[in-house]
């Protein structure tokens, strides 16, 4: 562990590497909690209801109503 300490803030690169490589391994774990937590919602309440997009979030309404869903 010390090497890699000493290794890392021997330069500017080798410190930017290290910071580049932990940064995308965070945002992968991150990304994959939230897909894992999606799954679980989704499995507990079923798909999302016809006001949400797919994503589960908000969708406005415009006012437009087509002639077929009145």
């Amino acid at each position: 562990m010390e090497q890699l300490i000493e290794q890392t803030f021997q330069s500017f690169w080798n410190f930017l590497g290290v910071l580049v490589l932990l940064t995308g391994a965070g945002k992968f774990v991150i990304e994959l909690w939230s897909k894992f937590c999606h799954y679980l919602t989704i499995r507990k309440r079923g798909y999302p209801p016809a006001h949400c997009d797919v994503e589960g979030r908000f969708v406005p309404f415009d006012g437009d109503i087509d002639e077929d869903y009145k």
